[in-house]
């Protein structure tokens, strides 16, 4: 394959021969893209739970569309159908607190 052909595959292409011929790197670099995509989501979380940890009240609209990002930010689905009180909690832990 030359450099022109490299250039002009897709990036779905491109992670279809990258698993096929470097599947140890692709492993790696996924675990890094996971590992970063974890640590620029902490910032927004944290406000999440300070929102949701304060005394002020929050209606259901609005707790629902935190909880729905808190899934989304994190990519971890254990938030799902929680309450405020356990979504605190996991939280929390999720966040090493």
């Amino acid at each position: 394959m030359t450099w022109e052909q490299v250039l002009k595959i897709s990036r779905k292409e491109a992670t279809e021969l990258g698993d096929k011929y470097a599947p140890e790197d692709m492993k790696e670099f996924r675990l890094k893209q996971s590992k970063k995509q974890k640590e620029d989501a902490i910032p927004a979380l944290k406000r999440y739970l300070d929102e949701l940890d304060s005394d002020k009240s929050i209606d259901e609209m609005r707790f629902r569309m935190i909880r729905s990002a808190i899934i989304l930010l994190s990519n971890d689905y254990r938030f799902r159908g929680k309450s405020r009180e356990q979504l605190i909690d996991e939280l929390k832990e999720y966040l090493g607190e």
